[in-house]
């Protein structure tokens, strides 16, 4: 006989009769009923100690963790600090991407340290360049007022100038800057088909689950948002831990998107009335940065 659809459900409606600690929404207080959620699809990805299965582990955890709940930036929890709130695994989509993104910004204008270094200054160094550029700053201030009165008469005579002498105002000692990077970001598209009621239950439990871990509750009398628990994500290649395949930073859940019905028309089991055709959308972002080092070890 098939199990009714969500355990979650009817934790979570015995949850908001409770009152959490001080501080707390409701439910955040009581969520290790949920600790130990554990559920797959396929099925038979259960134990994930199967040889030739592959598969990806979405483990949740409440604790804190450096660049998100943390006062650090980076590295990891703390030991004896973590809180799991459960475990899915899921199989691996047809396709997953690892996109890296630095940011630069070309400036607008010359610079006096490039022009200076440019030029030799008797063999003055970029260093030395700066300096001076620091030492002229007041009187550059004036002279720039100076030049701006005087091409206020002489309209386009300067660049008429400089460009007869084969020159042109325009600089071309620019640099390019560079503003950080951003963080990653991870999206995995399934299209799940359960082939029994007990899958289309499983799938009941796991699409509640995500959402459970990616939404906050209410604490401070309804004044803050406690933040949503984070996830940690890895790759199994037949039952072990993939090599060749990135690793994963914590990560929270931006987007959970689930859509029901497909191919052609609203499918559903006539026994039971759910849903045979499930897409499922989920959208993760690291809460850390990948650095050199990182990416050395296979970030």
């Amino acid at each position: 006989m098939a199990k009714p659809p969500m355990n979650v459900q009817w934790k979570q409606s015995n949850l908001n009769q409770q009152a959490g600690p001080p501080g707390q929404g409701t439910v955040a207080g009581n969520m290790s009923e949920l600790a130990g959620f554990a559920a797959s699809y396929p099925a038979d990805a259960v134990d994930g100690s199967s040889e030739g299965l592959d598969f990806i582990s979405f483990k949740a955890f409440s604790n804190r963790i450096p660049g998100y709940t943390s006062g650090r930036s980076s590295g990891a929890a703390g030991e004896g600090e973590f809180q799991p709130q459960g475990n899915v695994k899921l199989f691996i989509p047809e396709t997953v991407t690892n996109s890296s993104k630095s940011n630069y910004e070309g400036t607008n204008a010359g610079s006096l340290v490039s022009g200076l270094s440019n030029i030799g200054m008797s063999g003055m160094d970029d260093t030395q360049a700066a300096g001076i550029m620091g030492f002229l700053g007041v009187s550059l201030d004036s002279l720039g007022n100076a030049v701006g009165a005087v091409a206020g008469q002489a309209g386009d005579s300067a660049d008429v100038a400089a460009q007869a002498m084969g020159m042109s105002l325009a600089a071309a000692n620019r640099h390019v800057i560079f503003r950080g990077i951003e963080y990653r970001s991870f999206q995995y598209q399934y299209n799940l088909m359960p082939r029994s009621s007990d899958e289309s239950a499983n799938i009941a439990d796991i699409i509640k689950w995500f959402r459970i871990q990616m939404l906050p509750d209410i604490g401070g009398n309804g004044n803050f948002f406690t933040p949503p628990n984070y996830f940690e994500i890895q790759y199994f290649i037949n039952g072990s831990e993939a090599e060749y395949m990135h690793k994963i930073k914590p990560s929270v859940l931006t987007d959970c998107e689930v859509t029901y019905g497909g191919n052609g028309s609203f499918g559903k089991f006539k026994n039971t009335g759910a849903p045979s055709v499930i897409a499922m959308n989920l959208t993760f972002q690291e809460v850390q940065f990948v650095t050199k080092s990182d990416a050395a070890a296979g970030y």
